[in-house]
């Protein structure tokens, strides 16, 4: 029982160091965030939209419609990363497009909360909740919230299946159905606050972004 005390003591202690860790890296805001709220909040404003540094919007990669409408967004995404599994953040007030994608991506809201529509639907994701969503469904994100992207690539999940979901959920089933069944759901969402999954998860994202 000693045993067991001390283990979950220092597996907490290790999780809130991590935590505290990926704090430093999440929650600071971009200035790409920053002009995004800001032309949210102001791009009905004939005088801001006048003014605006549409050249900084270029220089880093920004689209906003009315701003840089020659830069469109597309509508496929083909997998772009050499590693089976990639980790990225969402932009706060990143403008939502619609679009699919040839992998699996897994939405976890770090802090606040995210709308994700899916297939026309608006579905809101809160802190500590997973989202994923399978290959060659469309959908669009917005956030005001701090969202980490964790993409990972279908023959990676296809190969690695019984490694990777070793246990009979719901997790495992959208997998199952997603990778070996036309029976395929169009998302699936599942809170992890008080999962040993938030803390695989925290661990992947430190890894990922470091």
């Amino acid at each position: 029982m000693l045993d067991y005390i001390v283990v979950s003591y220092l597996k907490k202690n290790v999780i809130d160091m991590l935590k505290n860790d990926l704090d430093k890296i999440l929650l600071p805001w971009t200035e790409q965030e920053h002009i995004c709220k800001e032309y949210l909040e102001q791009k009905n404003d004939p005088d801001y939209m006048r003014t605006f540094d549409k050249k900084r919007c270029y220089d880093l990669l920004l689209s906003l419609p009315g701003i840089t409408d020659d830069m469109p967004r597309p509508t496929i995404i083909y997998d772009f990363f050499e590693d089976d599994i990639y980790i990225n953040r969402h932009g706060r007030y990143d403008i939502p497009f619609k679009h699919r994608h040839t992998f699996y991506e897994m939405l976890f809201v770090y802090e606040g909360k995210a709308v994700n529509t899916v297939a026309g639907k608006e579905h809101i994701i809160f802190e500590n909740e997973l989202m994923v969503v399978p290959p060659n469904v469309e959908h669009s994100l917005f956030t005001t919230g701090v969202v980490v992207n964790i993409l990972a690539k279908t023959s990676y999940i296809k190969n690695n299946f019984f490694t990777l979901f070793p246990y009979d959920n719901a997790f495992t089933n959208f997998f199952f159905n997603s990778v070996f069944s036309k029976d395929q759901y169009e998302y699936l969402t599942i809170d992890i606050s008080s999962n040993c999954i938030r803390d695989l998860i925290y661990i992947l994202i430190s890894e990922g972004l470091n």
